[in-house]
């Protein structure tokens, strides 16, 4: 999906890398519950919930895994049920082990807690920012529960650090999610700065690439450079006088035929369909707006409910039969 660093053609970088994430934590958890099933892992009396809790686990895998390959839920949807889905069974498991409150069983907790913390720090890749706090959330209430349940000192000892690691590294996920986003917004909003004025000198960046680099090789001095610019200065500007007058009654058009269209659409919605009829996606839009891309979404959602459209209809190709009919 794309051609800078975050971006790639439609699809954003962290979008792809979310999906990875994914499909290596369904398919690595698939493995290591036909680990379990292969190597009789657990209480023994206990064998058989085990065994049911894990079964339920891997259908509930593959049924999510068929979910996300139909489309039918989203990329960040499919990891936070994903994450949570897993969070509940080891909890339980700890549960049950904390019933059992025997050396083996406080050691199988320790290690299923371990499982959760690998989880957690997984999810930070993500940048869902809400997620590792839930996780760390659960965790708690699970451990302490067991704590009530058990008595058991060991359990009381060592829950203060791990109370704390699991918050720090939930902080730290956060600002870390804050960061990235920060940094995608500010580069996408380079690209489109940078397509705009290329755009508007009517050249590539290959092109101006090379125009730097004959300047380079001729050793050019300040005042052919200067010379060299004024020429360059003069045919820029016509071109980019005569672009943005094509530009703004473009513009002009487009607003117009949408407002006479359909006299609901908000300056927000209108803003959006025309960023939209110039081909800017949902992260690029939020870069310029300033709005979240969860409200992006949201409001072309309002925008195709008003223009009346059904699933299966394209909301660009609805907008350009819209305003570039004659």
């Amino acid at each position: 999906m794309q051609k800078d660093t975050y971006t790639k053609g439609k699809e954003s970088i962290i979008e792809v890398q979310r999906k990875y994430t994914f499909l290596y934590i369904s398919i690595g958890y698939l493995i290591g519950i036909i680990l379990f099933f292969i190597a009789g892992i657990g209480l023994e009396y206990e064998k058989d919930l085990f065994t049911l809790l894990n079964g339920l686990h891997a259908l509930s895998i593959f049924i999510l895994l068929g979910l996300f390959y139909f489309k039918k839920i989203s990329t960040t949807w499919a990891i936070t049920t994903l994450s949570l889905l897993i969070q509940i069974e080891i909890s339980t498991e700890i549960i049950i082990m904390a019933y059992n409150n025997t050396t083996f069983a406080i050691s199988l907790i320790f290690a299923n807690i371990t499982l959760i913390g690998m989880l957690l720090i997984v999810t930070i890749v993500t940048y869902i920012r809400f997620l590792p706090f839930i996780i760390t959330a659960i965790t708690t209430i699970t451990y302490l529960y067991c704590i009530y349940i058990s008595n058991n000192s060991i359990l009381i000892k060592l829950g203060p650090p791990l109370f704390i690691a699991f918050i720090v590294v939930s902080i730290m996920s956060k600002r870390m999610a804050k960061g990235v986003s920060t940094m995608q917004k500010e580069n996408i909003q380079y690209k489109m700065e940078q397509e705009t004025v290329l755009a508007l000198l009517n050249m590539n960046k290959e092109q101006l690439l090379q125009f730097i680099k004959i300047m380079k090789e001729k050793e050019l001095s300040l005042s052919q450079t200067d010379e060299l610019l004024q020429l360059l200065g003069k045919e820029a500007r016509e071109k980019i006088e005569n672009n943005i007058k094509i530009m703004m009654r473009q513009k002009e058009r487009d607003t117009s035929r949408l407002k006479k269209y359909t006299q609901s659409l908000t300056p927000s919605e209108l803003e959006i369909c025309e960023l939209i009829l110039a081909d800017k996606n949902i992260p690029e839009i939020s870069a310029i707006t300033g709005k979240s891309i969860s409200n992006v979404t949201s409001t072309r959602s309002h925008i195709r409910s008003k223009l009346n459209l059904k699933k299966d209809e394209n909301l660009k190709d609805s907008l350009i039969k819209i305003t570039r009919k004659n």
